[in-house]
């Protein structure tokens, strides 16, 4: 009986399994500030070795190459996976591209201030669109009419897809008021009924200022005497002021000169 003993001569100085260094991450953009953690996705059979950036500024765990993206500065990166050579292996390396892009500098301009029921454009910069909060809409610019003092903060995209914001106050100054229109009659002899009436009474809203129409006498403070003028009307303003922002508001008041010695009726 004969039995084949097979001895296999080789040459120990080469490597059975040479390494691959193959990786990836799940994306190759992102934005600056985003808070999350880049991972590496090996191609099969590739091997995690020691991993790299240049230039500076991209934060990465040199044994796993996760990237925190929040704190790494913007840029385009090159990043190295490189396996070190081993026994009768060789070293190798593989390395991807991967970008951090900045974000956009939103811009909603200068603060504002506006006359209550007015309308006021908001214009923003910085991107390619514009998402405003407190109901003013999307674009730029927009038109908004805030009943009270309003931030209205706008959310700028860039082609990129990154996002930033800015904010801007509309201040609303009240419009002033002067309490609308009033008349009053008054004798124009006081023995026969009352001559006098202070025009304070007839508008209810203080601040403002009396001013004579046309041939109306001046009045004595606030107060008209119809004793002993002639029959007729005598027209006065009441000026509120606005304040520079809202125009003035103007009352008419118009007190009748009357001979109460007649019958009316």
């Amino acid at each position: 009986d004969i039995a084949l003993i097979t001895i296999s001569v080789t040459d120990c100085a080469l490597c059975p399994n040479p390494p691959t260094a193959g990786f990836a991450y799940l994306d190759n953009t992102y934005c600056l500030g985003e808070v999350l953690t880049a991972t590496v996705t090996l191609d099969a059979g590739a091997t995690a070795g020691t991993y790299s950036a240049v230039p500076a500024g991209l934060v990465i765990d040199a044994a796993t190459g996760a990237i925190d993206i929040a704190a790494s500065s913007a840029g385009v990166y090159t990043v190295t996976n490189f396996v070190a050579a081993s026994g009768a292996c060789p070293s190798a390396s593989a390395t991807t591209s991967l970008t951090i892009n900045a974000l956009p500098l939103a811009d909603a301009g200068l603060d504002l201030s506006i006359c209550s029921g007015e309308t006021v454009s908001l214009t923003a910069s910085g991107g390619l669109s514009y998402a405003w909060d407190n109901g003013a809409g999307v674009g730029s610019p927009v038109s908004v009419s805030p009943l009270s003092t309003t931030t209205y903060t706008v959310t700028v995209t860039d082609a990129n897809g990154c996002t930033s914001s800015d904010a801007v106050t509309v201040t609303v100054e009240a419009a002033p008021t002067a309490g609308g229109d009033a008349t009053a009659s008054v004798c124009n002899d006081n023995t026969e009924g009352t001559s006098a009436v202070d025009l304070s009474t007839l508008v209810g809203v203080s601040g403002g200022v009396f001013s004579a129409v046309g041939g109306a006498p001046a009045l004595s403070g606030t107060s008209f005497d119809g004793n002993g003028l002639a029959l007729g009307d005598y027209v006065y303003e009441y000026t509120v002021s606005g304040g520079g922002l809202c125009p003035d508001d103007i009352a008419l008041i118009t007190i009748s000169v009357t001979d109460c010695a007649l019958c009316p009726n």
